[in-house]
């Protein structure tokens, strides 16, 4: 994914900012036993926030000290041990970026995204052995997204809505044991990945419109100003909240609750107020 998920590191406490770079190192883990070293690559932050709050529904907490592979002359951290909720957020992460790279490749011919995707090869190969429903959910969602840029869909709401299907279908592939935390489990993800979709094309619009790649903001002009944006993406994240408030969390709640209340809030802010874009 793209990393808009994340935490405000300086609003966390020591023991809550230990907790998350636990988690974020666990699936690093995860996705390396599953699916080797070059996976690692794939590894973000929104897949991080995933496979803690699937953690934290089930209310696993267990974590020991352990090496870095990357980092050998460091001291061993504590690493959140892998489980079903790590191997979860694994499988989606190596989904999307095998899918979203597939779909460069065939649509734009982006070199980068074909040397990556063969990197992947032997990665999606073990998806479709470990969790081939899950891959199929990503590949049929990147692809009606695709279709509808090839078709140069100017409905914002029909395309983050796609995507955003994605994430709230592959939320009943969590290894959850209450059919309704996956219920609403599904309404976070989706929310969270329309909030997602719709951050990206609004920080990348001008770009967009510079390389004439797909965007819909740069589709619709005008119709879309700032103040449109801004009362797009504020709802998109307002109801992850509201479908967040629903759900009960038995450990990281810190964590999940800065990332939801402030880490979002601040990345909305920070995508409003044109900071990615000056750095381009």
């Amino acid at each position: 994914m793209i990393g808009y998920v994340s935490a405000d590191k300086n609003e966390l406490k020591v023991r809550e900012l230990a907790d998350y770079n636990a988690c974020y190192c666990g699936l690093c883990k995860s996705i390396s036993s599953r699916y080797g070293q070059v996976a690692r690559l794939t590894l973000s932050y929104d897949c991080a926030f995933i496979a803690m709050l699937v953690c934290g529904l089930n209310g696993e907490r267990a974590a020991k000290k352990q090496g870095c592979v990357y980092k050998p002359l460091a001291k061993k951290r504590i690493i959140a041990e892998d489980s079903p909720s790590f191997q979860f957020a694994a499988d989606l992460e190596i989904a999307l970026a095998y899918y979203k790279l597939a779909d460069d490749w065939n649509d734009e011919k982006k070199l980068m995204a074909l040397f990556e995707k063969a990197g992947l090869y032997a990665s999606f190969k073990k998806l479709n052995m470990l969790s081939r429903q899950l891959g199929n959910i990503v590949k049929d969602g990147i692809y009606a997204l695709s279709k509808l840029e090839k078709e140069k869909c100017g409905e914002i709401d029909a395309v983050a809505n796609t995507f955003a299907k994605i994430l709230g279908d592959a939320a009943y592939f969590a290894p959850l044991n209450d059919e309704k935390q996956k219920k609403v489990l599904s309404h976070v993800l989706y929310s969270i990945g329309r909030w997602v979709y719709l951050c990206d094309a609004w920080d990348d619009r001008k770009k967009d419109e510079k390389s004439g790649s797909y965007n819909p903001f740069v589709i619709c002009g005008k119709q879309h100003d700032d103040a449109n944006a801004s009362f797009l993406l504020n709802n998109a994240l307002n109801k992850a909240i509201d479908a967040y408030d629903l759900i009960e969390i038995k450990t990281h709640k810190g964590v999940l609750d800065n990332i939801m209340y402030i880490g979002c809030v601040a990345k909305t802010k920070e995508v409003l107020g044109g900071k990615h874009e000056q750095s381009l």
